[in-house]
């Protein structure tokens, strides 16, 4: 009746589909921390170590920190930072995000003289019993500030880019 051809892409979208709806965020990765109130902890990952304290007040959670970075093993030529995108993940005991959230911090000279301070308010509707805290980055560093042209300053032949990532996994 109908061709295994034809039924190829249909089986395959409908595997995508339930495939995708089934997986979760996981953050084993990150090293994440128990949840301990009002103690100042850290978070060391592979070029930023996050420094923070958190609170919590019912479906509230507050993470407030400094995000340093790890200088030392960054090119010595990175003079600007184009992109950070820092995100706090609350994860239960096995790594599974349960909420997160992001902060983009705009463009600036690197290394900043005293980290990037941060505050995250997460809030859930669903009860957390033992949250675990950890952090993700994105972040890309340039050897100079680009131009205020339009053009783009990575496409530059001369352009000299440092990429860094680490994030929550898909599962």
């Amino acid at each position: 009746m109908y061709s295994r051809k034809a039924l190829f892409p249909v089986v395959f979208l409908v595997a995508c589909i339930f495939l995708g709806g089934c997986s979760t965020l996981n953050v084993n990765h990150l090293s994440p921390r128990p949840w301990q109130a009002d103690t100042p902890t850290r978070v060391a990952l592979k070029f930023w170590t996050m420094d923070y304290s958190c609170a919590r007040d019912g479906n509230r959670f507050v993470i407030t920190g400094t995000a340093l970075p790890r200088t030392e093993r960054f090119p010595a030529w990175s003079s600007w930072m184009s992109e950070l995108v820092i995100t706090a993940y609350i994860s239960d005991p096995s790594g599974r995000v349960l909420l997160r959230q992001t902060f983009k911090h705009p463009p600036m000279s690197f290394p900043p003289a005293a980290g990037i301070p941060f505050t995250f308010t997460l809030t859930t509707t669903r009860p957390v019993d033992t949250p675990a805290i950890t952090f993700g980055y994105r972040m890309i560093l340039l050897a100079q500030r680009p131009s205020t042209e339009k053009r783009n300053p990575l496409k530059s032949q001369n352009a000299q880019v440092f990429f860094a990532s680490q994030e929550a996994l898909r599962q």
